[in-house]
């Protein structure tokens, strides 16, 4: 089962079953401010979602994840990029910036650009922290962390195999095996093979199901004690993914694009017109090393990761089957690579005396590469009324162009520390400074063109759109990140804490620029005040836990438009978040457990413009923060009753309420953020505590809410309404 926040009793700790429960509250460890402590004394908003669960649940997509998180929504980018994880409103506007909240594994950073986030298999459980986290995780924790932790290998021979088969002829199989080489060694294997060969939405024009889709991949994982004081951990993980590049319709037809103005057929959700296909594919290569020795004193660990994202696309442009003579027809093909390079170096006290601390150093770099071909296929005759002769003909043009790269360098020195005044009252704080260096290599325009008519032709129609440039840029962003937190714990049981705490988004380059000038842009920083409280009570079968928080930002990043309707990312102003976040869980017996969260948030533009000094100025002031919600409601439950000394009854639901909020960015679109009900529900049996074979249902109300709006028409929906059957062993 879940548990968020301070659900404890409702935990995943070691149990004698691969993947069981024994919901022992006082087990649970996190490392949520990068040392192992007991959830209950963590002075800070951390959700915590178990990974039996999610396997139970078939629930394997970061958006059902991060949906048990009050406050907390997620988009992934319209042509699939990246995935949009927006916590306190804190979001990723721009499919080049850096997300707004860090993605880590297993404690370490897990990459800048290009978060697209795949299947989460055999996970043993994912922390989030709401709010900035600067201090303990530096860049990019400007809305909070997320913290995806695989299973490591355990002392017992154990693992788990799972099964499905549902809606859209799509099938799961998953398992894992865990293997001890000696006393001290031991690894574990996990593969994963995911694959839908129909799917909700499909192009009439070609003939093919958009959504079809495939994820596959191997992950190995070693935990050696070579010495009682020295232990490492090492994972190496491949993953590849073939799915859609574009999963949007046009309820009301296309308008217009910002090259032309195209009627279409009517379209539904499950029903579009393309006469381009809509593929992608992205893989994965992940790697980290953690060494740790400890002498007594003090731990002292040497942590490195590498990754290497790929990622190449196919999609109509126009989203239209309207080819010529009608229009100017675009075919987008980016290609993208990713490689990023983490090493971090720390040494913590022991935890035994009043006064504990830790420092660290950090060394981040990346090498982006973006890559994007789009050909603009002219009818010369038919839109320039120019002599007849040319015909149809491809123009190359590209915004960026391929030799466009983004070079980072990173670095950080950081240190916590923590001090005991009395036995309940506890101060702590941190501070941290990092540096980034982003260099850019720019390439935009047209390509050279032999057929002197057609040059001109393509230059008129796209200069303005596609500039020509070929420029560097080097920027430095610099930013120290300051912690407070004083905690009171009256008992062992019960937690006050105030905090106050700072985080940053680097700044980086628009890489759809419409001048030189609107290339760089600054970083974005965020302060959060912060009451709350955590408690377990009742010998932990009831949990509760509220927080308040008001959250200034500075720098906000916002898309801005030129009269020519082109857009681009700027640095608006400043904003305001307020809001509060809830939880109650309980396990009133030993076979039912559920729960209710509620998140509520104002979050608004306190001082900004959009287009600043230009004719077609906007003022944002006290407009809502777009793409953020006003407020959430999540409530679970499990139920796992014994039928006979062998046979459980086994059945779990979940359900999410979202409302309020603006879909758009105030300058192409802004529409109302529709209200979302979301019921999930599970049901079956379950063997000798091993074998599980249960049937389910997604989104049983089959909502489709908008997620995201097109300036010329088109949008996306939530995935409708999905069956499946699911069979699992644990072994």
């Amino acid at each position: 089962m879940a548990y968020v926040d301070c659900a404890p009793a409702l935990a995943q700790d070691a149990a004698p079953a691969e993947g069981a429960s024994n919901g022992n509250s006082a087990a649970i460890v996190v490392t949520a401010r990068r040392r192992a402590e007991v959830l209950t004394e963590v002075p800070a908003t951390v959700s915590v979602v178990d990974g039996a669960m999610l396997r139970d649940q078939g629930i394997s997509n970061i958006r059902e994840i991060v949906g048990l998180v009050p406050n907390a929504v997620i988009q992934d980018s319209a042509n699939g990029l990246n995935t949009f994880i927006n916590i306190r409103g804190m979001q990723l506007v721009n499919t080049q910036a850096e997300p707004n909240v860090g993605v880590y594994r297993n404690g370490l950073y897990a990459g800048g650009h290009r978060q697209s986030l795949g299947a989460q298999v055999d996970i043993e459980r994912i922390e989030v922290l709401r709010g900035p986290q600067g201090g303990f995780y530096g860049r990019s924790s400007l809305g909070g962390t997320v913290d995806l932790i695989a299973t490591m290998p355990k002392a017992e021979f154990g693992g788990y195999v799972r099964a499905s088969y549902g809606s859209y002829h799509r099938s799961e199989f998953e398992g894992a095996i865990n293997v001890p080489l000696s006393d001290n060694v031991a690894v574990r294997l996990t593969g994963w093979h995911f694959n839908q060969t129909r799917a909700e939405m499909k192009n009439e024009t070609l003939e093919e199901y958009i959504g079809r889709m495939t994820d596959k991949g191997i992950r190995g994982t070693l935990k050696a004690n070579l010495t009682p004081d020295f232990t490492i951990q090492a994972l190496a993980e491949y993953q590849e993914y073939d799915g859609p590049s574009l999963i949007s319709f046009a309820p009301n037809g296309i308008t217009g694009n910002g090259l032309t103005f195209q009627p279409s057929k009517h379209e539904t959700y499950s029903s579009v017109f393309r006469d381009t296909t809509s593929v992608s594919a992205k893989s994965n290569a992940y790697f980290f090393l953690k060494a740790e020795y400890d002498p007594g004193f003090a731990t002292f660990a040497l942590n490195g990761s590498y990754r290497e994202y790929r990622f190449n696309a196919t999609y109509d442009l126009d989203q239209t089957d309207l080819g010529p003579p009608y229009n100017v027809k675009g075919v987008a093909s980016p290609r993208d690579k990713v490689e990023d390079t983490y090493v971090e170096a720390l040494i913590t006290s022991n935890q035994d005396g009043a006064f504990t601390w830790m420092l660290g150093a950090s060394y981040f770099k990346e090498d982006y590469a973006y890559d994007v071909h789009s050909d603009y296929i002219l009818n010369v005759d038919a839109v320039t009324g120019l002599p007849l002769g040319l015909g149809v003909q491809t123009v190359p043009v590209g915004s960026p162009k391929p030799g466009t790269t983004i070079r980072t360098d990173s670095r950080s020195v950081f240190a916590t520390a923590a001090y005991d005044i009395t036995d309940q009252l506890t101060l702590s704080g941190g501070l941290r400074y990092n540096s980034d260096r982003k260099q850019l290599t720019f390439l935009s325009g047209i390509e050279p063109i032999a057929n002197p008519t057609l040059a001109y032709v393509a230059n008129a129609a796209f200069s303005s759109t596609f500039p020509t440039y070929n420029l560097n840029s080097e920027k430095t962003f610099n930013f120290t990140s300051p912690t407070v937190t004083l905690r009171y714990m009256p008992s062992k049981d019960l937690n006050f804490y105030f905090t106050y705490g700072t985080g940053f988004r680097p700044g980086a380059f628009n890489l759809t620029p419409v001048s030189a000038e609107t290339i760089p842009y600054d970083e974005e920083t965020a302060k959060n005040f912060e009451v709350g409280f955590r408690a377990n009570l009742m010998d932990g079968k009831l949990a509760i836990n509220g927080a308040l928080f008001y959250m200034p930002q500075n720098n906000v990043l916002v898309t801005q438009s030129t009269p020519l309707a082109q857009s681009y990312y700027a640095n608006v102003g400043s904003s305001k978040t307020k809001g509060l976040e809830l939880e109650i869980l309980a396990r009133p017996t030993s076979w039912l457990s559920g729960g209710v969260s509620l998140g509520l948030l104002n979050a608004r533009f306190d001082k900004a413009t959009v287009n600043a000094g230009r004719p077609n100025a906007f003022v944002l002031d006290d407009k809502l923060l777009p793409y953020t919600r006003r407020g959430s409601i999540n409530a679970m439950f499990n139920v796992d009753a014994p039928m006979t000394d062998s046979l459980d009854f086994v059945a779990s639901g979940v359900f999410r309420f979202e409302w309020g909020g603006v879909l758009g960015d105030y300058v192409g679109v802004s529409e109302p953020y529709p209200a979302y009900n979301k019921i999930d529900l599970q049901a079956g049996l379950q063997l000798q505590n091993k074998t599980r074979l249960t049937v389910g249902v997604k989104n049983l109300l089959d909502e489709h809410v908008p997620q995201f709006y097109f300036y010329n028409g088109a949008q996306t929906v939530t995935p409708g309404r999905t069956f499946s059957i699911d069979l699992s062993h644990r072994f």
